[in-house]
């Protein structure tokens, strides 16, 4: 009799395990709205989330790429990488753009992006995040780890020259930046 007891507990604490495995997870870094729905948050929350997290938040965007774009809301920003499917709306899109992206959390090289992205005009000459202004030097002193400054906008007043490797030069009366080789399709198209 305690033997098959045993087996039915057993049997039930089988069953709900397999039952729990198959509800969906709840994130903790995401708001809920209490019916599990996905909600539009800030930039500045999707830079806490952890890698391949799904992201759905909305910004304007204020520089392109051949795959992508960079956007901001109002109090930060982050790259898109549109996914392959979606590399065709590229061309739709433009700077001022208020768009909402749909995607997934990832870090290269210590910077957040979103990946596998899907982007959705909202409205059209909308104003980012205001450029603070940056010198060379403070360029030069920022690291990966530097959380603070995440899709935070700068500009930079420097002359842009060519070094003997073909390579951008950004000088300034601070100091020198060269952009290496892995970067030199981006920055080429200024």
């Amino acid at each position: 009799m305690k033997k098959k007891i045993f087996s039915l507990l057993m049997v039930l604490v089988l069953l709900l395990a397999v039952v729990a495995c198959g509800k969906k997870p709840v994130d903790d870094n995401k708001p809920d709205d209490g019916d599990n729905k996905e909600t539009v948050v800030e930039v500045s929350t999707v830079l806490e989330y952890k890698g391949n997290d799904d992201v759905l938040t909305k910004g304007v965007i204020f520089a392109l790429t051949s795959d992508g774009f960079y956007m901001a809301d109002s109090k930060a920003g982050i790259y898109v990488k549109l996914s392959d499917a979606n590399k065709s709306s590229l061309s739709s899109l433009k700077k001022g753009d208020e768009v909402e992206v749909s995607g997934k959390f990832a870090l290269s090289n210590g910077q957040p992006f979103v990946k596998n992205a899907s982007a959705k005009v909202l409205a059209s000459d909308k104003t980012a995040l205001s450029a603070s202004a940056m010198k060379l030097a403070q360029v030069n002193a920022l690291t990966a780890s530097d959380k603070a400054n995440y899709g935070k906008l700068f500009t930079v007043v420097a002359a842009v020259s060519k070094d003997e490797a073909n390579r951008i030069v950004l000088t300034d009366d601070t100091g020198s930046v060269i952009l290496g080789d892995e970067n030199y399709a981006e920055y080429n198209q200024y």
